[in-house]
């Protein structure tokens, strides 16, 4: 189905050329390959919010639905483009996405992991904050989380090689490895190479092409 949404956002706001780096990004590239990126799984997750909402609108979709889809697209994509020491994250062995309560996000991957084809098997772990963590490969911490409870769970999982997946402002300075932000109503990424890089993970240069890197 057509994604009336999708062409804006996943311009990933790339208007206007960005040094990174100390070199000038191709806009248009840059946006082919997020379209790459995520089109396929926001399909599946445009479809099935049309199933589940009979309210839900093509032409209008609510803000909160559109954040998720495109963030669910894109904890799903980096499992393509993210790659684990192998003593962490044998290849054999599922990926699995941990999601720290109380979300919104848990309901799109779990759709999306049983629709779309994946290279590999993915597990949802569902984590309430006060419990021990449980070893996954990528933890998502949503902003409705307190940033007391964030910065305890990142400090624990600091020397691991687990994703740290946020989306809250200073994410990245507490000791995250993405951040998701919002400008000018459009969902973009913040990376931080150099935790990435203690982490013992590879990012590669597509998904790297896409996000604000930050050292």
């Amino acid at each position: 189905m057509a994604l009336p949404f999708a062409t804006d956002e996943l311009k990933v706001a790339l208007r206007k050329p960005e040094c990174q780096g100390g070199r000038e990004i191709d806009m248009g590239q840059s946006m082919a390959i997020t379209r790459k990126l995520l089109t396929p799984i926001l399909a599946v997750l445009a479809a099935w919010a049309v199933c589940v909402s009979p309210t839900y609108s093509s032409r209008a979709v609510e803000p909160a639905n559109r954040e998720y889809l495109i963030k669910a697209a894109y904890l799903l994509n980096f499992i393509r483009y993210i790659e684990w020491p192998s003593s962490f994250k044998p290849p054999e062995k599922p990926v699995i996405i941990g999601v720290l309560r109380p979300d919104l996000l848990s309901d799109y991957l779990k759709q999306a992991v049983q629709s779309e084809e994946l290279s590999k098997t993915v597990s949802i772990v569902v984590i309430e904050p006060n419990e021990s963590v449980p070893h996954c490969h990528i933890l998502y911490f949503p902003r409705s989380l307190s940033p007391v409870i964030q910065q305890r769970i990142l400090k624990e999982l600091g020397s691991t090689s687990v994703v740290l997946v946020g989306e809250t402002e200073g994410f990245l300075q507490w000791g995250g490895t993405i951040n998701f932000v919002i400008l000018e109503n459009k969902v973009r990424l913040e990376i931080s190479t150099s935790r990435a890089e203690a982490q013992g993970l590879k990012i590669s240069s597509k998904l790297l092409q896409v996000a604000k890197v930050v050292q």
